[in-house]
This record gives C-alpha cells, structure tokens and sequence, in this order.
C-alpha cells in the first residue's frame, strides 16, 4: 500500500515538475520573441534599414551616417521602447484586474481610466490651444494624467465605503466611463477645427509622439507596480478560487483590492497621458497568458507582460506599413484585433452558462 502511495505521489511530483517546465519554456520563448520583435521593429519603415545596421547604430552610433542615428534615436527608437513599455503596463494592469473582479472582461478601460483621460486631454487642447511645442505636450500629457487620477480617486473612494465589492467597482468605473465619454463630446463640440483634429488625433492613440524621456517615466512606473504585483503574486492565486478560500489563507481580500485598484491606477494613467487611447491590450494579452501558462501568478503575471509587449510591437510595425509613408494610428489597429476577441468572449462566456 505504501508502495503505491508512494508511486502515485511521484507521479504527481514529476507531473508537476512538466508543467512548470513547460510553463518557464513559454515564458522565455516569450521574453526572445519579444526582444526579435524589438530589433525587428527598429527596420520597419521607408529608410531601408536592415537589422544589423539598427544594431549597429545602438552599439557604436560614431561609425554610422547622421540619417540613421536621427532615425533610431530620434524617431523610431522611443516608438519601440514605448511600446513595449505600455504593452507591458496595460497587460499588467489587465491581469490583475480580472483576478479582482474575476471578470474575464474586466480590463483598465473598464474603469473609466480611457474616457477621463481623454477628457483631460481634450480640455488642454481646447483650453491651452497657444501653447504649441514641447509645452503643449507637456499640457495635454498632465491634463489627462490629472483627469484620469481623479476618475480613479472616486474608485477607490467608493471601494473604501463599499468593503470594496468587485460588482460595485465595476459598476462604479462604468459610470465614470459615460460621465467622461460625455464631457469629452462636450469638448469636441466647442473645440475649432483644428483643436477638433488634435483631439480626435489623441484619441485614435499614437506612439509617433514619444520621447525617450517619456519612455523613462513609464518604465519606472511599470517597474515598481511589477514588483509590487509579483510580490503579491500567491495573494492573487489564491483570490481567484474565491474569496472566501483566500480569507482562510489570510488574505486581506478588501485592502488586497483597494492597493490593486490604486497601483493600477496610477500605471495606466501614467501610459495613457503619453500616448492616448490604446484600448484591448489589457483584454488581449491575459487572455493568451491564461491560455498557456494557466493562473498560476508567479508565471502568469509576466507571461501577461510579455504578450501585451509583442501585440503592440507588432501593431506598430503594422502601422507603419498599412498606409506607409503615412503612420496609421496604432489604438485603431488594437481595435480592430480587440473587437473581435471581445465579441468571441462574450459568446463563448455565453454558451458556457448554457
């Protein structure tokens, strides 16, 4: 008998041991795809670069021509590094997001965080139409940054008051949605021509735009909320077979919440101010994790980071080809991707409860 017990036992063990295995495989896999994807996307555009030659005006940019070095590090450099720093922050906040509200649709949009910093920008362009340059930048970026925090502010006021009930959130950031979708109409309606193009221009979502001091702000911001969500990593796993099971683990499933809620916050306010509206990637990327690495959140947390890194790398690149010289908006291309996994969601959740 003891025999058998002792069989089955490591059985299980090396069962374990392949799934891990194969759990650390698709994460680095993920991790080589997602630097190629770098390197690859540093070539996309009219100049002709090939790989070697972006490589080799990073590496040593004194033995390179003056167009290439304007290329890289002018142009398409803080494009590719922003990119991978707001896919990376809008899957991560995604992921999180769907194990607190254990919504499989949940994502930062969801919370209104898209429509209030919208709004902000829109005021700034409407508002602050002289100043142009740098400081109009500047302007848009605390605008929306400013409205989306206060949008997240009344979140995490009603998650306070409401032991922070993961029906009442969501709720909550809907309402903030259309409140904010409607001020932001408002804006559109008294805005001129011109700020009318602006608007409807960072609305679309464009990493054209960005510069590598940009870049910086976001990656410190996305650094310090990885840690505290990986740090937290088995507080996540455990939430999700419920939470009642995750209070008998010590759990503090409200304040667990309520520091989720605040963290995510302040990281998709912080990337949408730079580039606008880039919605579904925090939809996206979880979803494919979930798919191959299960919710396990040491591994699903990163792999989630990773995924949303390679669809917007690979959007942008899309982006400069589909209307090339012209760059397409890069949050119209995520749509596009978006729609259709959102409505293949809702049926498949749809015939699951049937």
């Amino acid at each position: 008998m003891e025999n058998h017990e002792t069989t089955d036992g490591s059985h299980m063990m090396k069962g374990y041991d392949r799934l891990i295995g194969r759990r650390k495989m698709y994460l680095a896999a993920s991790i080589v795809v997602c630097v190629a994807a770098f390197f690859i996307d540093l070539t996309v555009g009219s100049s002709g670069m090939s790989v070697i030659d972006a490589i080799r005006t990073l590496v040593v940019p004194d033995q390179v021509t003056a167009m290439d070095r304007l290329i890289i590090y002018d142009i398409r450099l803080p494009a590719t590094t922003m990119a991978i720093a707001v896919g990376m922050s809008l899957a991560l906040a995604g992921s999180v997001m769907q194990t607190i509200l254990d919504n499989p649709m949940a994502e930062p949009y969801t919370l209104g965080i898209s429509s209030s910093a919208g709004f902000g920008a829109a005021l700034m362009i409407v508002v602050g139409s002289s100043a142009v340059g740098a400081m109009g930048m500047i302007m848009i970026s605390a605008g929306a940054f400013g409205c989306s925090m206060m949008a997240c502010l009344v979140i995490y006021m009603v998650a306070r008051f409401r032991a922070s009930d993961k029906s009442t959130i969501l709720l909550t950031g809907i309402a903030i949605f259309f409140m904010f979708q409607a001020l932001l109409s408002t804006m559109q309606l008294l805005a001129n021509s011109n700020q009318l193009s602006e608007i409807v221009f960072w609305m679309f979502g464009s990493l054209a735009r960005c510069s590598l001091e940009q870049c910086g702000a976001v990656i410190l911001v996305l650094s310090i909320s990885s840690i505290v969500f990986i740090f937290s990593s088995w507080r996540y796993t455990a939430l999700k077979l419920g939470d009642a099971y995750a209070s008998s683990l010590g759990v503090d499933v409200a304040g667990l919440r309520r520091r989720t809620l605040i963290v995510v916050s302040v990281l998709t306010s912080v990337a949408v101010c730079f580039v606008g509206t880039i919605g579904f990637i925090g939809l996206i990327a979880p979803h494919i994790s979930r798919f191959l690495v299960g919710e396990d959140h040491r591994y699903y947390i990163p792999m989630s980071m990773a995924v949303g890194a390679i669809i917007l790398i690979l959007a942008n690149m899309l982006s400069k080809v589909v209307a090339a010289p012209s760059i397409f908006p890069v949050g119209i291309l995520t749509s596009f991707i978006g729609i259709p996994f959102f409505f293949y969601l809702v049926l498949s959740k749809r015939r699951f409860a049937s």
